[in-house]
């Protein structure tokens, strides 16, 4: 965990990703388990806003890790759109969420990127997010 409060401007408890497991300039790879302590859990559930928080996370930690990778300072990212969310289940406490992120497109320091999040296997969300860097 510690590694990831190097890559996102994130701070506990707040934190909803917990490790990249690939990461280049089309895509990554971020997970995160959720824990009881969570702080968006309610009734051993993460609820929509906890699954969109876990993939605006991933977009950050992806961003983050390329900079960091490059040796670059780690830039701030907004979301300046949200595109359709779909959540096909709600995931419980002790689940592990993978989240896909593609490039899709970028402009200057605008990028939309899908994402589509997993819990072994099963797609159990999806988004487009369109993500400004400052």
């Amino acid at each position: 965990m510690s590694d990831i409060l190097h890559i996102i401007p994130q701070r506990p408890p707040f934190i909803f990703v917990d490790e990249v497991s690939f990461a280049d300039e089309q895509r990554a790879e971020i997970c995160y388990t959720i824990t009881e302590d969570c702080p968006l859990v309610n009734n051993h559930q993460l609820p929509l806003a906890g699954v969109l928080e876990h993939v605006a996370q991933s977009c950050a930690a992806r961003i983050g890790y390329l900079q960091s990778t490059q040796n670059e300072p780690i830039r701030i990212g907004y979301i300046g759109a949200v595109k359709k969310i779909e959540l096909k289940r709600i995931p419980i406490v002790g689940e592990r969420l993978l989240t896909k992120v593609m490039l899709l497109e970028n402009v200057l320091d605008i990028s939309l990127l899908q994402c589509d999040t997993f819990i072994e296997g099963e797609l159990i969300a999806q988004t487009t997010l369109k993500l400004a860097l400052m």
